[in-house]
């Protein structure tokens, strides 16, 4: 029985039954109440209108204000609740004014309003300094002005997006205050544009607008201020839609509209996701009443959700619709008589939601509403972090430990995080203000274990690593692999040292219990093969004859061999002959009854073609043959590398893993060469007719780019050769670093290289040198400087050549002084060492 499934199926079936058991409480208590009938400056036996073009905001104490229009008069008005009452004043009473207000709090609290001066067609801007109002026209050209919307920036100017219906221009419009006076651009004039406009300022104070495209195509669009100019683009194009736009952007940065869909007469959403705009219904039919029921107004509560207020222009209706965190629902606000038109919606800084708007119940006597609802506070907490809140069944996407804004009703909720047993449901009456704070003691489910190895078939010796797969909240883990040893790591490590088959098994525990997980016959210690192999040589003239050596253990008791040119054999120490130009990697597959292994060695053998022509003094630097035709026994290790040569490319061969001092060659190559091999020899002394070098001897090496001369000055450039010298070599010699050098033999004598150190580290330093081409090269150096007495100048000194892989075995002093030319050479060390002498006493 699978307990991780069982668990995430029971959080499942949770979540599924607190959805089901959600019965959420339409007990949402909106108050209303009449601010303005225009009893105190109008004679009631008069028609009067009142209330229409609001704008609701909340100042700094949380008390709400609200700009609109007395029509009679067709006055701009400010009202504004004084903690005990609501004072109304005027603001503009020249002309006709007051139309499309829109209202906003300034940096220091005081009240500013934009709106539309109908007999200039201007839109103009008031500001409440303190002590009066104080009003400006921001344009004064003729039918600018409709639909006014008003923000500040975070420097605590003033803008406003207006309509501009001068039939010449019929445009969306910004203006901006620069601190000293106004200025004013066009966003958007293809067609008739600008209409119902929504302006709000991005998170990196930007400005953008929501508007209707009217007559061009019936749009939804939105436009943003990128920093250097307006990008434009349409949020929503089916049939007709875009009217009453209401612009917010979300706690995440992301705008956010709400809008009318004409055609299908619904109220609809639209929210930017990061990559797109995803759209939904929010109220089918809501209906429209142009007399101004298609105005909506968005804002986001205290909870990060959206909430609309709008005109249910079927009924009459003043409507409040929010989102739950999974639907939307929906509220009658007011639904006495015709209420709802020109709603606007804010929430103050406790989340408690305020909506001002027209009631025209009464056609001949109108009057200005405002509806306010307070939310209620209930702290959720929860022993365990990091756990989700669900309120009826819906994840807030909010964790515990917070508190929510809920509006009055009935809720359940609870706290859900993976691994945890499902927890109970607490039912709560949320009212209004702070509630009772709730907590929860989640409990953890029973972990479930599980596990892997690194490798289930081992030879004895050989580490196991073990990775606990486990799932859940997990205190402890308790390992048994079946030998006799236990563990107590999450992810141990154990050697088994006996051969057989075992079990491993895992314990886990946690406060809610435990969980076991045993494999059976899981880890099988077996002592088969490691192949391993070893050649005569490597690379040599074809034909070339190789005699392979089976250097296998744990007993291989057969064979299989791969020459990579096609042919195999079962022969344990096989011999092959080549007859193809090529570099061929080889492999050996050793078995026996407990396993095989595979050993594969890549680029092993090279076989080239039969040098042609002869030794060069030219100063291209072709070198004196040292490959086939020098004694194989002078031949310390070999290192190839093999590389298509094309002209205008600069190439790299890599000897990195090779045996020898030098690690690359590379050139920048001028003509087409095909297929390229590289060798390096390094060689246990000078070939018979080359001399020895000056100096403290490293290593003498025959390096071969293709054939001879192939690659040289005359073809190439910036010939360099990367080489390596072990410290130890240069401690054991009281060696003088800046004196290692790289010598080439060409035109019968040693030339020193220029030669540049790279880096070290604690056993190696790296160099480079420039050749113009290759032949028999050497690394020398000299010894650091110290006072040495001639006393200390033995007259025998016995002159061995070092190698980075070690030191050439002294041959037999008797022999050697048979051997020809023993005399001469004798004299060249004598003469060497006399030189050495001398310079050290320098």
């Amino acid at each position: 029985m699978d307990l991780s499934k069982m668990t995430k199926r029971s959080i499942l079936l949770a979540i599924l039954l607190l959805a089901i058991l959600a019965s959420p409480v339409s007990a949402m208590n909106w108050q209303t109440e009449t601010v303005d009938n225009g009893s105190s400056y109008i004679n009631l036996t008069w028609d009067h209108l009142t209330g229409k073009y609001t704008s609701l905001a909340f100042d700094s104490s949380g008390n709400p204000a609200i700009s609109y229009q007395y029509y009679n008069a067709q006055n701009l008005k400010f009202a504004h609740y004084n903690n005990s009452s609501w004072e109304i004043e005027t603001v503009d009473d020249v002309g006709q004014v007051g139309y499309y207000t829109s209202l906003a709090f300034d940096p220091s609290g005081n009240p500013t309003i934009s709106y539309l001066d109908y007999r200039n067609r201007t839109v103009k801007f008031a500001d409440y300094n303190g002590v009066n109002w104080e009003s400006e026209t921001v344009e004064s050209s003729w039918g600018a002005g409709l639909y006014t919307s008003l923000a500040f920036d975070s420097s605590g100017n003033p803008s406003i997006s207006y309509y501009d219906e001068y039939w010449r221009n019929t445009s969306l419009k910004f203006a901006y205050y620069n601190g000293v006076s106004w200025e004013t651009e066009t966003v958007d004039n293809i067609g008739d544009v600008g209409k119902y406009t929504s302006l709000a300022f991005d998170s990196s104070d930007n400005p953008a607008i929501s508007y209707y495209d009217f007559n061009t195509s019936y749009d939804l669009k939105f436009a943003h201020y990128n920093g250097a100019n307006w990008e434009i683009e349409t949020v929503d194009s089916r049939l007709n839609v875009g009217m009453g736009t209401s612009l917010c952007y979300d706690p995440s940065g992301y705008p956010a509209i709400s809008y009318l869909d004409v055609t299908n007469k619904d109220l609809k959403f639209a929210h930017y996701n990061g990559v797109y705009w995803e759209i939904e219904k929010v109220d089918s039919a809501a209906g429209l009443n142009t007399a101004g029921g298609e105005y909506t107004s968005l804002c986001f509560d205290a909870s990060g959700n959206p909430a609309i207020s709008y005109n249910d222009g079927n009924n009459d209706y003043l409507k409040f619709a929010y989102y739950n965190g999974a639907n939307w629902e929906i509220e009658t606000v007011d639904s006495a008589g015709a209420a709802g038109e020109y709603a606007s919606l804010c929430f103050d800084s406790s989340g408690n939601a305020g909506i001002s708007y027209y009631d025209y119940t009464d056609y001949r006597n109108t009057y200005l509403k405002f509806a306010f609802c307070m939310t209620g506070t209930l702290p959720v907490n929860s022993s365990v972090p990091d756990t989700w809140v669900y309120v009826d069944g819906i994840n807030r996407s909010v964790q515990a430990n917070t508190t929510l804004y809920l509006w009055p009703g009935t809720y359940n909720i609870t706290v859900v995080k993976q691994d945890y047993e499902t927890p109970s449901i607490q039912t709560v009456n949320v009212t209004e203000g702070a509630n009772p704070e709730i907590d929860f003691i989640p409990e953890p489910a029973i972990p479930v274990a599980g596990f892997v190895a690194n490798t289930t078939l081992e030879t004895a010796t050989q580490d196991v690593s073990f990775t606990d797969q486990s799932t859940g909240v997990i205190s402890s883990w308790l390992w048994d692999f079946g030998d006799g040893t236990i563990s107590t790591d999450q992810n141990p490590m154990h050697n088994y040292t006996t051969t057989g088959i075992y079990n491993v098994s895992l314990i886990l525990t946690n406060p809610s219990g435990s969980s076991t997980r045993v494999q059976t016959s899981y880890i099988t210690v077996v002592d088969s093969p490691v192949a391993g192999f070893s050649s005569n040589v490597t690379s040599g003239v074809v034909p070339l004859s190789v005699g392979f050596t089976d250097s296998s253990i744990n007993s291989p008791d057969s064979w299989l061999w791969d020459f990579g040119d096609g042919d195999t054999s079962s022969y344990q120490n096989p011999n092959h002959t080549y007859s193809t130009v090529g570099t061929y990697n080889v492999s050996l597959n050793a078995s026996n009854s407990l396993g095989s292994n595979i050993s594969t060695r890549t680029a092993y053998i090279t076989v080239s073609s039969v040098s042609s022509g002869s030794p060069s003094s030219s100063s291209s630097g072709t070198r004196v043959s040292v490959s086939s035709s020098q004694d194989p026994d002078i031949v310390i290790s070999t290192d190839t590398s093999i590389m298509r040569v094309t002209g205008g490319t600069s190439i790299e061969f890599d000897l990195s893993d090779g045996e020898g001092p030098v690690l690359g060659i590379g050139f920048d190559a001028e003509t087409d060469e095909g297929l390229v091999v590289t060798k390096v020899q390094v060689l246990g002394g000078t070939p018979a007719d080359v001399p020895i070098p000056d100096g403290n001897l490293y290593s003498v090496m025959s390096i071969d780019v293709g054939a001879e001369g192939i690659i040289s000055s005359d073809n190439a450039e910036n010939i360099m050769i990367r080489f390596k010298v072990s410290r130890e070599w240069i401690d054991d010699n009281n060696i003088d670093m800046d004196t290692i050098c790289l010598m080439h033999f060409y035109e019968g004598k040693w030339q020193e290289l220029p030669t540049d150190f790279e880096s070290e580290d604690e056993k190696i330093l790296y160099f480079t040198a420039e050749t113009p081409g290759f032949s028999i090269f050497s690394i020398v150096a000299d010894a650091a400087s110290e006072e040495v007495s001639e006393e200390s100048v033995q007259t025998e000194e016995t002159v061995s050549l070092t190698s980075e892989e070690g030191q050439q075995e002294e041959t037999d002093t008797e022999d050697t002084k048979n051997t020809p030319g023993f005399s001469a050479l004798a004299g060249i060390v004598f003469v060497s060492l006399t030189l050495i002498v001398l310079r050290k006493n320098k």
